[in-house]
């Protein structure tokens, strides 16, 4: 009786182990996929913050960021105002729209049109990275770019060259060369003075 006693108790002993080590072999083999399956968390682009914003001859300063910023797109640039080709906002391009006050075409005590210009600039770390920006009018040509790549990237559009009509316009940024991640702080202000050797051209 004892003996079966013993070899009872010794099989029982035998069998949990045997069940322990598979638990832990199972466990770790879960660990060891999951871990394969996180791997390093990749980069999802963003979209301006906020989207738009309004100038005017009271509000002459309008900002934005864009903290990731797209995924590399270097259609648009070479000679002329190129459009850029854009998948989707926020993923392979930037879109901020911009939207001027009646206020800004129109003379008044202190401010005068003519000698006024919308200046848009962008600044982006690091400096090895290169954006173009474009300016789209509401049908969506292109009526002032800079592709040149260069932190800070300006354009400088004299108000005379802008038709009211074919506001509001979008503010499109692509990422011509470099990797996401950091992304692009955006402004425009309302400045007096022409555009002078400025990369601007007149709406159609």
């Amino acid at each position: 009786m004892k003996s079966s006693t013993r070899l009872l108790l010794t099989f029982s002993l035998f069998a949990l182990s045997g069940l322990l080590a598979f638990s832990g072999h199972a466990a770790t083999k879960k660990k060891k996929s999951l871990a394969r399956n996180i791997g390093p968390a990749s980069v999802t682009p963003s979209a301006p913050t906020p989207t738009g914003g309004t100038l005017s001859t009271t509000n002459r300063t309008v900002t934005w960021t864009d903290p990731i910023g797209p995924v590399p797109n270097a259609t648009g640039e070479g000679v002329g105002f190129s459009k850029p080709t854009c998948a989707a906002n926020g993923v392979d391009c930037s879109n901020y729209t911009l939207t001027l006050d009646p206020s800004i075409f129109s003379a008044a005590p202190g401010y005068d049109p003519t000698k006024s210009s919308v200046v848009i600039a962008l600044t982006w770390s690091p400096s090895a990275n290169q954006y173009g920006s474009f300016v789209e009018d509401k049908n969506g040509n292109v009526i002032a770019s800079n592709t040149a790549g260069l932190d800070p990237e300006t354009i400088t559009i004299s108000v005379s060259n802008i038709i009211q009509a074919n506001g509001p316009f979008t503010i499109v940024t692509t990422l011509e060369i470099g990797s996401p991640g950091t992304g692009y702080i955006g402004k425009v202000s309302l400045t007096a003075g022409p555009a002078c050797g400025s990369t601007a051209a007149a709406s159609g």
